[in-house]
């Protein structure tokens, strides 16, 4: 009987996802060559730290109401 894979779910922030798409994808085929099952979760949203880190504190993601 084969070993059952372990599973990951990857939490890929909007700044590898609009900035740097390639780290979400190197992240992936690392956990997939280390032998993981990897799940990115399409539900995810922005947490709204861009927003923040340029000063736009009142922003509803920022709040975490969003």
């Amino acid at each position: 009987m084969a070993e059952a894979r372990p599973s990951v779910g990857l939490f890929v922030t909007c700044l590898v996802d609009l900035i740097r798409p390639s780290v979400g994808f190197a992240a992936v085929k690392l956990l997939e060559d280390a032998g993981c099952e990897v799940a990115v979760p399409r539900a995810q949203t922005c947490c709204g730290q861009p927003a923040y880190n340029s000063g736009d504190s009142g922003c509803i993601s920022c709040r975490g109401t969003g």
